[in-house]
């Protein structure tokens, strides 16, 4: 797998753009030319969205390649039709493990690894047991993935989620598997309800992960057989190797199970201190885990999918999901498109020594535009404090008397400014609030374009990333000054743990802020930053005028010849299928046309659809009015399975239900899995928001806040959220940008369903 390699490092692989199958190129003929002039390898990259546009090419060492990086970037080549190739240095990611892993000794004591939880217990079963095990679970059907087949008892577990449905268990373990769970409950103190077989044919492996927390409580142990395998195990820079011998269980608890990752490489053998090791014909692994069904409070939050963390999704997840326009943008777009609560403008400064540099981009005491938004750090909070309401106003105003700020009042009538707001309050700012951590967990991969957008900026830049969500661009550049901001506080806290010291990172972070602050109303000086990042963000304003507004404050923060970098869902998608899946919204939405209510699911297992639900056990919003489905019902009796579950108190408030360790939703404990339909249809009859022990499901909820609509899919196990996108017509972002005065469109193009404009300062 290539890669992009570190700044300034040249290696014997070349990226050449411009060259492929895409632009009419065809292989024989590429191949051909690069083959001519000394090439090893020319490597056509795989792709699901259809022939390449570049390829990659290998060469015998690093000095050949930079000549013929010199000699042909940029220059007509004869032989593909006069095409101009862009051509730069490529990283090859297996080199680059196979060094470290070469440096690494295969151990065959789990103890020699170092890593706290590890085990290894040799010839665990008998030789008669190993051929009974396999026998016993051969017959059947096997579900079949992309390299290996497998098979689940106990419960099913969903690759695409990555967790399991505990309302619906498959029944005992066979025989002799369940006598092999007897004998682990009696070694490890823990009982085991679920098992996968995996069985992977020579060659095969297994990809890195991290088990979900969530999913499973205790100990992993899985048992080896039929063949032996090198597993290997990376956490950050660390790298160690165990030898799995046949019959031998291998033991994962507490670090080694939560924190560190493991997987089998690809391969046919295995080299062990110098000897090679052929894998068998056929390897089958018994992997005997204990269901958790509630959210995870583990030590090691970097990895847990209950506290934010945990692995990127899988393909099949977000082929699933349904949310972005085309699946390889959703994997790398960033985690921008949410926004919060309106009267919060908290600025988190996590750097402890960097309150100087947040004042010095906010504003000063001689611009009476600026003055407004100047405010005092707290002492020991690290926070600005922004008062809504009347202040906003006065900000407002004084900033459109000295040209300084285009809030949206300067373009909105009061009807469609007051559209727009509902709207986005309901189907944008509430639903990121309260998807945030699910949401952080999907975005995780850097945008090529927008890599290459920061990489233009001039050396020591200061950046706004507007919709900065998790952060996940802060430490792109390390010696930029990076000012992120959302209109979510959830996604905010997310962003602002990056810069806590102990964040998993190998590099120091950039000078970084991060703020709850609306993208309209934007607390920085005019005329004080080199660039802005808004990605994912406009395509959620929801009419022209305050788009025409949020760009107009993009241009004021600039100063001039900075640069911005916009981007939003297209209406051309490349798989125009989705659109069939998304929900069309009519006329009278002061939108122009163009808009959608797009899914996003939270699975059952989330802490967020816990905290959704007992908001909306007692949230009264303009919902109950038109009878969505958060609408409270009229007074009625509780259900005998709620009553039992203790789901009110005495005086017939909803109680909290934490008992026993566990966190469990009163519509789970009754009418959940029965009835399909609304989250309120199972809730409480009775008993006001303020009432609920809302910090049971880690909830927020204040009385009088609006949430937005959800619904529960039964079929999925998924609490389901409308999102308000509006789709972007070939022309129509660039026409916002000439109808923003003060700057140029300098750029225009479209990348994976998304238009994208870069706009300067004049």
């Amino acid at each position: 797998m290539f890669s992009k390699p570190k700044a300034g490092v040249a290696t014997r692989h070349l990226f050449v753009g411009n060259c492929g199958p895409a632009v009419g190129l065809s292989e024989i003929k590429v191949k051909a030319y690069f083959e001519s002039i000394g090439a090893q390898a020319v490597t056509f990259p795989a792709s699901e969205r259809g022939p390449s546009s570049h390829v990659f090419v290998t060469f015998k060492d690093t000095a050949e390649a930079e000549a013929k990086l010199a000699a042909l970037n940029g220059k007509p080549i004869a032989e593909l039709g006069d095409r101009r190739l862009v051509i730069k240095f490529a990283g090859k990611k297996s080199d680059e493990l196979d060094s470290k892993v070469a440096s690494k000794p295969v151990h065959r004591d789990a103890s020699a690894c170092g890593i706290a939880g590890l085990g290894l217990h040799t010839d665990f079963v008998s030789l008669e047991e190993e051929q009974g095990l396999i026998a016993e679970v051969e017959a059947g059907h096997w579900e079949t993935l992309a390299r290996r087949r497998v098979k689940h008892y106990g419960y099913q577990f969903h690759y695409v989620s990555r967790n399991v449905d505990i309302t619906k268990p498959m029944g005992l373990l066979p025989p002799l598997a369940h006598k092999i769970a007897s004998r682990l409950e009696e070694l490890l103190d823990c009982s085991f309800d679920q098992l996968t077989v995996n069985e992977y044919e020579a060659g095969v492996g297994l990809s890195a992960h991290v088990d979900t927390h969530s999913a499973f409580t205790g100990p992993i142990v899985s048992l080896s057989l039929a063949g032996p395998c090198v597993m290997e195990f990376r956490r950050e820079a660390e790298r160690e190797a165990l030898f799995l011998p046949p019959r031998s269980l291998l033991v994962m608890a507490d670090e080694a199970r939560y924190a560190w990752h493991h997987y089998i490489p690809h391969r046919r053998s295995d080299t062990m201190n110098g000897c090679v090791i052929p894998r068998a014909a056929k390897r089958v692994s018994f992997t005997f885990r204990k269901v958790r069904g509630y959210p995870c409070n583990c030590s090691w939050p970097g990895s847990c999918d209950s506290q934010g963390g945990g692995m990127p999704p899988t393909r099949m997840a977000l082929a699933a999901q349904g949310d972005s326009p085309g699946a390889a943008f959703n994997s790398s777009s960033t985690a921008t498109e949410e926004r919060t609560r309106q009267q919060s403008r908290d600025v988190v400064c996590q750097q402890h020594d960097e309150r100087q540099c947040a004042r010095s981009f906010v504003a000063n005491e001689q611009d009476p535009a600026d003055r407004c938004t100047s405010h005092e750090l707290q002492p020991g909070l690290g926070e600005f404090h922004f008062s809504p309401g009347s202040h906003d106003a006065q900000c407002d105003s004084a900033a459109v008397q000295h040209g300084k700020a285009q809030p949206d009042q300067q373009h909105d009538s009061t009807a469609s400014s007051a559209a727009g707001q509902q709207m986005e309050s309901r189907y944008v700012h509430g639903v990121y609030d309260i998807i945030a951590g699910h949401f952080s967990a999907t975005r995780y991969a850097i945008w090529p374009k927008v890599r290459e957008f920061l990489e233009s900026l001039p050396p020591a830049a200061v950046l706004a990333d507007v919709g900065c969500g998790n952060g996940k661009y802060f430490g792109v550049r390390p010696d930029m000054a990076i000012l992120g901001s959302d209109r979510s506080p959830n996604l905010a806290e997310t962003a602002s743990k990056r810069l806590l010291p102990g964040y998993r990172t190998e590099q120091p972070l950039p000078r970084c802020d991060v703020a709850v602050a609306d993208g309209l109303h934007l607390p920085y000086r005019t005329g004080a930053l080199d660039g802005v990042l808004c990605i994912a963000v406009l395509h959620h304003i929801s009419t022209l005028e305050r788009r025409l507004a949020m760009l107009a404050q993009l241009a004021r923060v600039l100063r001039g010849g900075g640069r911005a970098l916009v981007t939003v869902w297209a209406s051309e998608q490349e798989q125009p299928g989705k659109l069939a899946k998304w929900e069309p919204i009519g006329e009278g939405t002061q939108s122009g046309g163009g808009d959608y209510f797009v899914p996003w699911h939270v699975p059952f297992h989330r802490v967020e659809a816990a905290a959704a639900a007992a908001r909306t056990q007692g949230a009264k919003s303009f919902a109950q009015q038109d009878g969505g489905p958060f609408a409270q019902p009229s007074e009625q009796s509780l259900s005998p399975e709620a009553a039992a579950a203790g789901a009110l108190n005495i005086d017939g408030s909803p109680a909290c239900t934490l008992h026993s360790g566990r966190r469990e939703l009163v519509h789970e404990a009754s009418e959940l899995s029965k009835t399909p339909g609304p989250l309120a249809e199972s809730a409480p009859a009775r008993g006001d928001v303020s009432a609920l022990d809302l910090d049971c499901a880690n909830a927020s909820a204040q009385v009088g806040q609006v949430f937005p609509d959800g619904r529960v899919d039964t079929v999925k196990g998924t609490v389901v959220f409308k999102r308000y996108y509006h789709l972007f017509d070939r022309g129509e972002l660039d026409s916002l940008v000439h109808g923003t005065p003060g700057v140029r469109l300098a750029s225009s193009f479209y990348d994976k369903s998304n238009w994208c404009v870069i706009l300067q300062k004049l």
